[in-house]
């Protein structure tokens, strides 16, 4: 015989469930030692994120313009394309092969230096871009300024990429190191041409077609220049 609950049972138990429930709701949700330990906890994951940033995250101008260096001493094509921002590849049609045919044409000439183990010495001055960084690189023990750099690199910062290489600045900047003036402007342009990219990128930023590089050269070459 089963014996069920009678009123009295039920009343009894809902009120040792209503007395649980009234007490749960009673107790806060956060005490001080759960609010501690959230409060470590995400210290803890702030720390962990800007040391993995600092140990993992983009590198910095003169990190990068070292790289550059180093890449350019491996004459190696495809790690300055790496250092490039994706933009300036794609807008500009840079491949291995162009980039590799241009720096055997500037930097990579039988009888140029090494670049990696000279002095870095960056730009200064109040008209330079504060997203930029250009650095002339001097042989060990010149005197630097005024005599003509090794090469000289340009590095910009964006905001996806971080700091990267202005590849065809640094092309460029060499063809006017070589043949000065119009002339090195005009060498760039023959090159760039031949090679199939289709302009560089500027000392703010901002890109240019060869017709407008050309155009400058030319008018440059009408002033003497």
């Amino acid at each position: 015989m089963t014996i069920g609950a009678g009123p009295g049972g039920a009343d009894s138990a809902a009120r040792r469930r209503a007395r649980r429930e009234s007490s749960a709701a009673e107790r806060p949700r956060w005490t001080p030692r759960k609010l501690r330990a959230l409060a470590m906890g995400g210290a803890f994951v702030l720390l962990a994120g800007a040391f993995l940033y600092l140990l993992f995250g983009p590198p910095s101008p003169e990190a990068v313009c070292r790289l550059t260096l180093d890449a350019i001493d491996r004459r190696d094509a495809g790690a300055l394309l790496r250092l490039t921002h994706p933009a300036e590849i794609r807008r500009l049609r840079l491949n291995e092969r162009n980039v590799a045919a241009m720096l055997d044409a500037t930097l990579w000439r039988p009888g140029r230096p090494p670049v990696s183990s000279g002095r870095i010495e960056p730009e200064t001055g109040e008209n330079r871009p504060v997203d930029r960084r250009v650095y002339s690189i001097y042989p060990r023990g010149s005197g630097g300024p005024p005599d003509d750099p090794l090469v000289a690199v340009a590095v910009t910062d964006s905001r996806d990429h971080g700091w990267r290489l202005d590849l065809t600045w640094l092309l460029f900047t060499d063809c006017m190191l070589q043949g000065k003036g119009s002339q090195g402007r005009l060498a760039y342009v023959r090159l760039a041409r031949e090679h199939g990219i289709s302009g560089m990128m500027g000392y703010f930023g901002n890109y240019l077609d060869l017709a407008e590089v050309e155009r400058r050269a030319l008018n440059q070459a009408a002033q003497g220049r």
